[in-house]
């Protein structure tokens, strides 16, 4: 739920949040969470580069982003 209120206020600070997560698999669902959002609201392309500059991503947190990017793309066909 802080996830999600803290990505209506920026992807980054939501990022941050999500960062420091101690439970891996929330972790991750926030990470799909966030991404899909930002497809919604328009935020993808800022958040891509966030993630893209954060080196302490697992490679399981990056797929789950990457997953939540594409289900958000094929569920609105946005582009």
């Amino acid at each position: 739920e802080t996830a999600s209120r803290l990505s209506d206020k920026s992807v980054s600070a939501a990022q941050t949040y999500i960062r420091s997560l101690p439970d891996p698999t929330i972790k991750e669902d926030s990470y799909r969470m966030l991404a899909a959002r930002s497809v919604v609201k328009g935020e993808a392309p800022e958040l891509w580069k966030i993630l893209m500059k954060d080196r302490e991503l697992t490679t399981t947190e990056k797929a789950m982003s990457y997953l939540g990017f594409l289900e958000a793309i094929q569920t609105t066909g946005a582009r």
